[in-house]
């Protein structure tokens, strides 16, 4: 029995195999595709370490946005980028203003430190030349600080 004769090759000719063989499918694809702007101005964001430059970028975004060089959604994510980049740079970063070490049985905290405490749980001890002060304070004084400064722990070997 011969195959051949019940599914006939269609008669192609070499040249006309090698461009439907050479076509490129493009299949589609649900990945969105940004303008050069856009992306621009997302590793501008990224940089910037200036509220001043941040501002400078935001209204860029708002100019571009206007002239219709990027899309409403592209506007939309760079306003909330560029505002919370924004609101990072413009409050004050904490720093390590105290130096703590728990006392040997855990009832309370050494603090050295150059500002001014008060309130309740917190003892003066000795006030250094330099400015420097060391106060004793309670474990609930010292989570009350913890919610306002940075505190480094000072750990002293044995």
């Amino acid at each position: 029995m011969k195959l051949n004769n019940i599914y006939p090759a269609p008669e192609v000719t070499r040249a006309e195999r090698e461009v439907i063989m050479c076509q490129v499918i493009t299949f589609p694809t649900n990945r969105i595709e940004h303008t050069n702007a856009y992306k621009n101005l997302r590793v501008f964001f990224d940089m910037c370490d200036s509220p001043e430059s941040c501002k400078f970028y935001l209204e860029t975004v708002e100019s571009l946005a206007s002239d219709e060089y990027i899309t409403t959604a592209e506007t939309l994510t760079l306003r909330r980028v560029g505002r919370q980049k924004y609101k990072e740079l413009s409050s004050p970063q904490k720093t390590d203003d105290i130096q703590a070490r728990i006392s040997h049985y855990g009832t309370h905290y050494y603090i050295d430190t150059t500002l001014d405490l008060k309130g309740r749980g917190i003892t003066l001890l000795e006030t250094e030349r330099d400015g420097n002060k060391k106060y004793r304070v309670t474990l609930k004084a010292f989570e009350k600080l913890e919610s306002q400064y940075n505190i480094s722990p000072k750990n002293l070997l044995d």
